[in-house]
Parts: structure tokens; C-alpha cells; sequence
């Protein structure tokens, strides 16, 4: 998980680069201020409330990553969580394993979709 206000450039284009390089899936929390109808929550605000996590932050460790997210005082930004053991759906789903394209590209196999319908079981 990742979470990140969109006012700093070039902060959000390394963690968007970091999110689309993992495997699978990855949340990205962008905070981005309304600045047509929200008063309050304003750059300004988002500056005084917010801090990037330090480079000793484990984000393998579940339970700090929740205690982050948890901290009402103030808002934490950069990577907060990585689960290395969760592989990506399609490694998940044995359809994929014969054939890589996705299921779209291709033409309805009976015997197939029943496989894949037997895997969420």
C-alpha cells in the first residue's frame, strides 16, 4: 500500500514507478486537495498533517504498516506495506498456466471455463 499526496511531483512519479514495477496487485492512496470545494483540507493542510516515512520503516511488517495507517495525528506517505508471499492472480489461476493471454483474446473453451470456475472453489 501506498500513499502519497499528489502535490509533490516528483515523490508521487517514484512511488507510481514503484507500484507499477510489483507484481500484482498494489493500492495506491494519492491525496489530492479539492481546491474548488474544500476549504479545509488544502495543500497547506495536507503539509502540516502528513509525513514521509523513514527509510528504517520495514514495510514487510503488516502490523507496523497498520499502526501507520492508524495514527490519527498526522498522515503517513511512501510505501507502508509489501506482501511478498501473495503472488498475482493470473499465477493463481491454473488457466493461465498453458496459456498466457488473457481470457478475453480468446475463444470460449467449455473445458476451460469450467477450469477456471473449479479454481475459485
Amino acid at each position: 500500500m501506498i500513499s502519497q499526496i499528489v502535490g509533490d511531483k516528483e515523490k508521487t512519479k517514484e512511488l507510481l514507478k514503484e507500484a507499477i514495477k510489483h507484481r500484482g496487485y498494489a493500492l495506491i492512496d494519492l491525496l489530492c486537495p479539492c481546491v474548488t470545494f474544500n476549504r479545509v483540507n488544502t495543500y497547506q493542510w495536507y503539509k502540516e498533517n502528513s509525513y514521509y516515512i523513514d527509510d528504517t520503516h520495514d514495510p514487510y511488517d503488516q502490523v507496523k504498516a497498520i499502526k501507520l495507517v492508524l495514527n490519527s495525528s498526522r498522515l503517513a506517505l511512501g510505501i507502508l506495506y509489501k506482501n511478498p508471499n501473495r503472488r498475482p492472480y493470473s499465477e493463481n489461476v491454473r488457466v493461465y498456466s498453458e496459456d498466457k493471454r488473457p481470457l478475453y483474446q480468446r475463444d470460449l473453451d467449455k473445458k476451460k471455463f469450467d477450469q477456471l470456475l473449479e479454481s475459485f472453489r
